[in-house]
């Protein structure tokens, strides 16, 4: 999959699980920025996306996993590991989580 085909399939999946950013449509532009824009035809960066903790809620869920991040919800131990990847880097990690 390209990068874009990987963006649009995790941004589909969290807003399958109900991220409300991109209610009707969103296109992707894959630059050196890796900019999305959606309905309202706002420019977003894709780190604007990706740190949002509603999206990251949507994205990993909400619920405390002991065994893997301690007393941190899920969607904050995600948070911790993408924070130290590059942009390139995040979209795989993402991937790995389609």
């Amino acid at each position: 999959m390209t990068n874009k085909e990987i963006l649009q399939n995790v941004i589909r999946k969290a807003i399958k699980n109900g991220y409300k950013m991109f209610v009707y449509s969103f296109s992707i532009v894959v630059d050196t920025f890796l900019s999305i824009y959606h309905e309202k035809r706002e420019l977003r960066n894709i780190n604007e996306i990706i740190f949002d903790i509603e999206f990251l809620k949507a994205y990993f869920g909400e619920k405390t996993d002991t065994l893997k991040s301690g007393a941190d919800p899920i969607w904050q131990y995600h948070a911790k590991k993408l924070s130290i990847l590059t942009n390139y880097e995040r979209i795989k990690y993402l991937e790995s989580w389609l």
